[in-house]
């Protein structure tokens, strides 16, 4: 029979036996997860070609890929649609006869594998044919990690990141006038025209580029007070317009603006030509001061209206301190 001595040490020996068991088997679990998830890592030169062409025209690009894995990565080159949706993002589903480019290009090779840390050049074969629409057309060079099998450990979770190029083909852009209306600020919308003074105001412009050719346009936020009085100029970057298409400019803004009625002018600008849109929003003060105001007030009243009684109550006070 065991003594009581003895089975407190053999508990003690278990939970420390336990215990060494589940600290080893997470740190051993966490390693294997970090080498799992480690994919191959490619980067590219030049990222975006903006191409000035004409209709039947030739022409050969490159682009070098490069390989900062440890290890060597098979690589796969496709051509793909490219345009932003309304948001913003990249979308690559867009296919329409009279505007893809897909065909334009050819590129080779179209399979290689990449030494770690080699740089390899792609070649692409463009043809602009003689029926291609006056405008702007976009194509996305994609360079896909083709990793074998049992590259990653079965049941694991990993990620192949891909990556593209693209390619802006802006055909007889130099023999087109260019339109003196092509931008146009459809709306433009606060998500709170009633803000404290130490938030920030969210606004969205929804603009419209009417041209065959993308822009790439400047913007700025000039904040005025009531007075028409400017009070902040808040450069926002440039931002890249597709042809005929809505995009969704969203930006939040702060600044020491003070308190009142403010008017946010949004002006998109691209050389001498801007266009501007306009949204009214109230600076309200911080919210410990309402009731200080509240209180304030009522006892401003009183002094106003019964002067001779509010002095004799303080006279009373002072007395009665004394």
């Amino acid at each position: 029979m065991l003594t009581i001595h003895m089975k407190n040490l053999l508990i003690a020996i278990l939970t420390i036996i336990a215990l060494l068991t589940v600290h080893f088997g997470v740190t051993a679990q966490t390693t294997t997860y970090e080498e799992e998830t480690k994919g191959p890592e490619l980067t590219i030169a030049p990222s975006i070609l903006d191409l000035n062409v004409t209709k039947k025209q030739r022409l050969d690009e490159k682009i070098t890929v490069q390989n900062n894995s440890s290890f060597p990565v098979p690589v796969h080159v496709e051509v793909h649609d490219y345009t932003l949706n309304r948001e913003g993002n990249p979308d690559y589903s867009y296919d329409e006869t009279d505007w893809s480019a897909k065909s334009w290009v050819q590129v080779k090779p179209k399979d290689l594998i990449i030494e770690a840390g080699e740089k390899r050049v792609v070649k692409l074969n463009i043809r602009i044919p003689k029926f291609a629409e006056t405008g702007s057309h976009f194509v996305t060079i994609m360079f896909q990690p083709v990793m074998p099998e049992d590259f990653y450990i079965p049941s694991s979770t990993h990620i192949i990141p891909h990556i593209g190029a693209v390619v802006a083909f802006n055909v007889d852009v130099e023999n087109t006038k260019l339109q003196s209306d092509f931008l146009e600020i459809q709306n433009i919308v606060s998500s709170d025209t009633l803000i404290s003074q130490n938030d920030s105001v969210e606004l969205d412009a929804d603009v419209l580029n009417n041209d065959v050719f993308f822009h790439k346009v400047d913007r700025v936020i000039s904040i005025k007070d009531i007075f028409g009085n400017e009070v902040s100029n808040i450069p926002l970057g440039n931002a890249t317009l597709f042809p005929k298409k809505e995009r969704i400019l969203a930006d939040s803004i702060k600044g020491d603006f003070g308190i009142g009625v403010f008017t946010a002018e949004y002006i998109l600008r691209e050389g001498e030509y801007a266009v501007s849109g306009t949204e009214t929003f109230w600076v309200l003060p911080p919210l410990w001061v309402f009731p200080i105001i509240i209180i304030g007030i009522p006892i401003l009243f009183i002094m106003l209206l019964k002067p001779k009684r509010v002095m004799k109550a303080i006279k009373a006070l002072s007395k009665g301190d004394s």
